[in-house]
């Protein structure tokens, strides 16, 4: 298998306080907002760190999509 793209989606109750930490920790503002409310940061070439708002989901949820070359 070869990866084409990654994106890491975290969801947070808060999303605004997640957002501003999430800028503070990879020291710049989201490179895109694919979809409201979220924020997309690029890691690398076929990486991507994504925050969700979801207040019905409890912190520390996380899911990985990954697309493979075929």
């Amino acid at each position: 298998m070869s990866l084409v793209s990654t994106t890491t989606v975290s969801s947070v109750a808060e999303h605004d306080l997640a957002v501003a930490w999430c800028s503070d920790l990879f020291g710049r503002e989201p490179d895109r907002r694919p979809m409201e409310p979220s924020a997309e940061r690029q890691r690398t070439d076929i990486s991507s760190v994504m925050v969700d708002a979801d207040p019905g989901d409890p912190a520390g949820n996380a899911v990985v999509f990954a697309q493979d070359a075929q």
